[in-house]
């Protein structure tokens, strides 16, 4: 249920910017963030890009959950067309605050907060350097964020990460992610049971299970040499790796 603002209330409208087609960990993060927004303060909006005319899960999750949103169609990293098509949706409903997220939507808000004059916020999580192209990319994103109001960093690393790299942001900050649990955990043994049928694993089996991208920065290597440091301590565990990426053999 939504409630009308108190007259004489400004509501601050906040956007956030993203570069996605799918609706995966972050994109849950988004839209779980503008639920919980207070609405009689804030009204929260979605923008994201529409490449060659793909659905689009992310926008498709902000409709269900009756987030104001906008599909905007590129046709290119850096296409001019879609640019102004952003800045005018951004002019026309108001915008007061645009959180940025990944390379594409920090280079577009940083040129949007230049031409708009609307304070902008960058996202910084991480970078992956999986290839030249994403690493030029990674490399537009590093000047971009010298260019807004302020990054939010996921970790202390990245903000020490980004220091060494020179990003010189007018404001760094630190927000760790969090996430909402229930307050009565559900019972894990038929979800083990589940598990140990599917992989057809021991009873006796001590399952230890990593889930997510399986790409560098994640620290896959690391788990399979700490397991081999283990030695006859990990004869008891069965391992599951669990997630798609370019190191997914």
């Amino acid at each position: 249920m939504t409630h009308a603002p108190a007259h004489g209330v400004h509501r601050w409208k906040i956007a956030h910017l993203i570069a996605t087609s799918f609706y995966g960990g972050l994109e849950k993060q988004i839209i779980g963030h503008l639920r919980l927004l207070d609405p009689a303060k804030f009204e929260g909006t979605v923008f994201s890009f529409i490449e060659d005319r793909k659905t689009n899960e992310f926008l498709a999750e902000a409709e269900e959950a009756g987030i104001p949103n906008a599909g905007i169609p590129m046709r290119g990293p850096l296409d001019i067309r879609s640019w102004q098509a952003l800045r005018k949706s951004i002019q026309s409903r108001g915008i007061d605050l645009l959180c940025v997220h990944g390379y594409k939507s920090t280079v577009m808000g940083a040129w949007l907060r230049h031409t708009l004059r609307v304070p902008t916020l960058a996202f910084s999580r991480g970078y992956t350097r999986e290839n030249i192209k994403v690493a030029f990319y990674q490399y537009l994103d590093r000047i971009a964020l010298g260019k807004v109001d302020g990054v939010i960093c996921v970790s202390e690393g990245q903000r020490r990460r980004l220091e060494g790299l020179n990003v010189r942001a007018r404001r760094l900050w630190v927000v760790h992610n969090a996430v909402h649990t229930p307050d009565v955990l559900p019972d894990a043994g038929p979800i083990r049971s589940q598990v140990l049928n599917k992989f057809d694993l021991p009873d006796e089996a001590v399952l230890c299970i990593t889930a997510g991208r399986m790409s560098p920065e994640k620290g896959h290597a690391d788990l399979i040499q700490a397991i081999a440091l283990m030695g006859d301590k990990a004869q008891k565990c069965r391992f599951l790796f669990c997630g798609e990426g370019p190191c997914r053999l």
